[in-house]
């Protein structure tokens, strides 16, 4: 029993995660979004912001990833994200 309740736990900290990770990116987006319209695309600014978004995205997917990985190995659980 407890070995479930570790399960669900774990998968729910997994979508937590790729929930916050998303929302993230999409404020950091659009502050670049923002930023564009008053910078040079070269300017280090930018870039910076660029990266941020990048690695917010990449964090998601690892998030998402994990997830799957959980749900993959332990069907038993279920989905008992939103």
């Amino acid at each position: 029993m407890k070995n479930e309740y570790l399960k669900i736990l774990w998968m729910l900290r997994f979508e937590k995660m790729r929930k916050s990770e998303e929302t993230t990116a999409w404020k950091y987006q659009e502050i670049l979004d923002q930023c564009l319209l008053g910078f040079d695309k070269k300017d280090p600014v930018i870039q910076l912001l660029g990266r941020l978004v990048q690695e917010e995205r990449m964090h998601e997917r690892l998030a998402e990833e994990l997830l799957h990985i959980c749900q993959r190995n332990h069907p038993e659980c279920g989905s008992h994200t939103s």
